[in-house]
């Protein structure tokens, strides 16, 4: 996690959340729009020894390129959050993904807000039609809701296409939770003290969820939970508070069940890995001068 002080805690990882409001009144929604695209796959950042890029510290590069500060003000949260899922549209449109390098294992969870995503943006769509037939007569209140019903639309899209082109990603040395634009945590693999399939329907009220759980639902589900051994650190980029030390991760994947089992073979590699570089102590017998026993 990167403090404003310009520490790094080696090992824990800042999860970033923004909210968004849409008005469904004739429906509208009101931003800051900003653009921005990412490029290159989405350079990530991993917290490992020495602060290199084999360690965990891509998503903590992603976020100080982002803006993703605690001291960052409010307007530069939504521009944040407006860039990234403008730009997710973008990658969206050519099939890339942030945050993936050869090697890492994919966990996709969008499917499950599929529908619900794609419904809404026909909605959208069949208001901006209507709207626009019924204010024709007024050319400025005309305009004026074409611009924003064409927003509500895009950022309806963009916010699918952000949680589609930002999957969960399973590296050789840790596991990144995401929840498109708005949620990025990464999980060391040593921390993991056990992972289960586990559907769950979390209450998303404020204080529904017990101290020390990150619920991290799509279409009000949760599929998988992760259990630490080490806490890991979630800061709430926008509402609720900004840090929460976490021991019990929930989260959604379209293939619960592969997903867990990614999980667990890739933590029993890692614990295989220390317990082979651990180092060996052998027992010697007492030497004399010449070296000899």
């Amino acid at each position: 996690m990167v403090r404003p002080s310009g520490e790094e805690t080696p090992g824990i990882e800042t999860v970033g959340i923004e909210t968004v409001g849409i008005e469904t009144g004739g429906i509208a929604a009101v931003g800051i729009a900003a653009v921005g695209v990412e490029a290159g796959g989405g350079r990530t950042v991993r917290d490992g020894p020495g602060g290199d890029e084999t360690g965990g510290g891509r998503a903590v590069r992603d976020r100080e390129r982002d803006g993703d500060g605690d001291g960052m003000g409010l307007t530069r949260r939504l521009l944040v959050h407006e860039g990234r899922w403008l730009g997710s549209l973008g990658l969206w449109v050519v099939r890339r993904r942030v945050g993936v390098r050869e090697g890492d294992r994919v966990l996709p969870y969008a499917s499950a807000q599929a529908s619900i995503m794609l419904g809404l943006a026909f909605v959208c769509v069949v208001e901006t039609v209507g709207m626009a037939f019924l204010l024709a007569p007024v050319p400025v209140a005309h305009a004026v809701m074409l611009v924003l019903d064409v927003y509500t639309v895009l950022m309806v899209l963009g916010i699918h296409a952000a949680a589609v082109t930002r999957p969960h990603v399973l590296t050789a040395d840790g596991l990144r939770v995401r929840q498109g634009a708005r949620l990025d945590l990464w999980i060391p693999l040593e921390r993991i003290e056990s992972v289960r399939q586990d559907l769950r329907f979390p209450k998303m009220e404020r204080g529904a969820t017990a101290p020390g759980v990150l619920e991290v639902a799509v279409a009000s589900q949760t599929s998988v939970t992760v259990e630490l051994s080490e806490p890991v650190v979630a800061g709430w980029l926008l509402g609720g508070s900004r840090e929460q030390a976490v021991t019990t991760v929930r989260f959604h994947a379209d293939d619960a069940r592969g997903a867990v089992t990614a999980v667990r073979e890739a933590v029993e590699r890692t614990r295989r890995l220390q317990r082979g570089s651990a180092p060996s102590r052998t027992h010697e017998g007492p030497r004399t001068a010449a070296g000899t026993p």
